[in-house]
Order: structure tokens, then C-alpha cells, then sequence
């Protein structure tokens, strides 16, 4: 790929020594990104507008690097587009199909936010059940400071995390939920027991992801409205 140009639409603005701590770590790390390959897609944009790119989803910034081949004569350009921008957005992944769909939800310091989900059910219905990848900078040191000015930074890291949330009707927003019998069950409200019989019979272990999925998008094709 030719030098790219980059563009940056409506990124918060970080302080310039953490800006340049975050591109030093995203050239590092592959871990920055869902996928770090670039992956012919489609976008839905909050608007409503759908297009067609080639993208790769940067979790650092939170946002879709879109790649748009320039002329000969001048380099390709990334744009980069905000989770609050994107509505969902989708890609295939080499025999994997992944859906994205932005959300609201509440973060661990219990703060309403918004971000761009991975949809692991396939099901529509009243449960959805969605996974939040994230990156976090993580010291492996304490920094080590002399009285005369010179000493040793803590070393940094960089790490990725993905947490399990779930959106049903009576919450308004996403919310982290566990891998297990008690917090999937309350998911379904009523059903519980019926749901609780299905996995049984079914051999659906709570704590096995793919179990779990299958269960609510069972779930999910058989609720009454």
C-alpha cells in the first residue's frame, strides 16, 4: 500500500505526551485493532447512509479507519470515523461474518457512554447479546524518579480486553453481565424456568459463550411479543 494521509473527524482531543505515548504503542501492537488487515465492508451511518469501504475498526480511538485509494499522483487517505458516527457497521473475516452495532451502555466507573459492539446474536428478539473490546494501557514499573531529575519511566504496555454485555427492554442502556447460570437466567425475566429447562435439555453449559448465544437466540425466535 502506497503512504497514506491521514484525516481525523471529530477525535477527542488527548494532551500531546499521552497523544504521542498511544501512536508510539498503536505501531507497536497489533492489538490496537479488531482486525488489523484491512476488510471490504459495509457501513451504516447514523443518518441512515450506507457505504461500502475498506475499513479495520481501531479500538484505541474508537473509531473506523476507512482506506480511500488516492490518485497516482497523490497517497491513499484514512478517514477516520467515530463510534458515535457509525451506526454498525459489518465485515468479513476470512469465513467469519462480524456485525458491529454502536450503543449506549454503562461503563465500569458506572457512567453512561458509547461505543461500537460486536453482536453475538444472530436472533432479533427482546435479548441481545453483545461484546465490548477494548485496549488499556497497562505499567509494568513504577517509575523511578532520582532527587536530581533523571530516572527510569514505568514501562508501558499495551493490553486487550472484551467484556459481555446484554441489552434487554427494560434497561435503556447495554449492561456488563457475567458468564453464568444466575446472570443469564435474569435476562430472561419470566422465562426463566422455560429457559432453564431448555439448556438442560440441550446440554447448554451458562458459562460456554457459544452455548449462551445459542440459548438466547433461542430464546429470542420463541418469546411472545
Amino acid at each position: 500500500m502506497s503512504q497514506m494521509r491521514q484525516e481525523t473527524f471529530q477525535i477527542a482531543v488527548r494532551s500531546g505526551q499521552q497523544q504521542r505515548m498511544l501512536e508510539e504503542l498503536r505501531a507497536a501492537s497489533p492489538l490496537t485493532y479488531y482486525d488489523s488487515d484491512w476488510r471490504l465492508g459495509t457501513i451504516k451511518l447514523a443518518n441512515g447512509q450506507e457505504l461500502k469501504a475498506e475499513m479495520r475498526y481501531n479500538l484505541m480511538a474508537r473509531a473506523l479507519e476507512m482506506h480511500r485509494p488516492g490518485p497516482p499522483a497523490r497517497p491513499d487517505t484514512v478517514l477516520l470515523l467515530p463510534q458515535f458516527q457509525a451506526a454498525q457497521f459489518s465485515t468479513a473475516l476470512p469465513s467469519v461474518y462480524r456485525e458491529f452495532v454502536a450503543h449506549p451502555y454503562k461503563s465500569e466507573q458506572s457512567k453512561r457512554d458509547y461505543n461500537l459492539f460486536e453482536k453475538l446474536t444472530t436472533a432479533s428478539g427482546p435479548v441481545q447479546l453483545l461484546l465490548l473490546h477494548e485496549v488499556v494501557l497497562q505499567s509494568s514499573a513504577t517509575a523511578s524518579i532520582t532527587p536530581g531529575g533523571t530516572g527510569k519511566p514505568a514501562n508501558q504496555s499495551i493490553q486487550r480486553v472484551s467484556r459481555l454485555y446484554a441489552h434487554v427492554p427494560k434497561r435503556p442502556i447495554a449492561q456488563e453481565t457475567g458468564l453464568n447460570k444466575s446472570a443469564i437466567l435474569k435476562l430472561f425475566g419470566d422465562d426463566a424456568n422455560r429457559m432453564a429447562a431448555y439448556a438442560t435439555a440441550h446440554n447448554l453449559s451458562f458459562t460456554d459463550l457459544g452455548h449462551v448465544v445459542q440459548l438466547v437466540d433461542e430464546y429470542n425466535k420463541t418469546v411472545q411479543p
